[in-house]
């Protein structure tokens, strides 16, 4: 049970990741084109805000490891065996 809650929660990470970045990518788009609409301070903290979430999202995509198999999940032999 605990491997599908983890599953669960890496998906939802993962999901507020895409989700995260999508926005960001509006974002810098708006800017590029009405940045001049913000003043500095606006501007200086959103650029913040936005190298801030790269630089946590960067650490936070380290992929996860899986264990190596049983041996009690050896896959069965592929061929069946001659008819005697």
């Amino acid at each position: 049970m605990s491997n599908a809650a983890e599953d669960m929660a890496a998906r939802a990470r993962a999901e507020a990741v895409v989700e995260a970045e999508s926005l960001t990518d509006a974002v810098n788009a708006a800017l590029e084109l009405d940045s001049d609409l913000l003043d500095a301070e606006e501007l200086a903290q959103i650029q913040q805000d936005i190298a801030d979430f790269a630089r946590s999202s960067a650490k936070t995509a380290t992929p996860k490891t899986s264990a190596p198999p049983s041996p009690n999940s050896a896959a069965a032999p592929t061929t069946s065996p001659p008819n005697a």
